[in-house]
């Protein structure tokens, strides 16, 4: 019984691992795929940052980008949201359940430090 559970604990720690290795591997698809969208306004500077809320469909079809942190300037916020719309679909996993728990909503924060 101890083995059996034992066994089933290092299962689900391997899957957890292999989930979000899946995870990071598909943010980072996302932010090179938004990065090669990105028409810099000339208001960007340094330290801007806005934080996006994406609502995603399975496939990577984006169906909703809500500003949830603004930057503080309305052309670099729009700048952040059309490029994530232009991105889409999105490179999304095909597995559902990762899907589900890390990209059909999720917060894509924005800056040109990143880019």
């Amino acid at each position: 019984d101890r083995i059996q559970r034992e066994a089933a604990s290092a299962a689900a720690s391997a899957r957890d691992a292999a989930n979000l290795a899946l995870k990071e591997r598909h943010e980072r698809l996302i932010r090179q795929r938004v990065i090669t969208k990105w028409n810099r306004p000339l208001s960007a500077r340094h330290g801007m940052v806005t934080t996006l809320r994406i609502s995603v469909l399975p496939g990577g079809e984006v169906s909703n980008i809500v500003i949830i942190k603004s930057s503080g300037d309305a052309a670099f916020d729009a700048s952040a949201k059309d490029a994530i719309e232009s991105s889409s679909p999105l490179p999304v996993p095909d597995d559902i359940a990762v899907f589900n728990s890390y990209f059909r909503v999720f917060a894509f924060k924005f800056s040109p430090e990143d880019m």
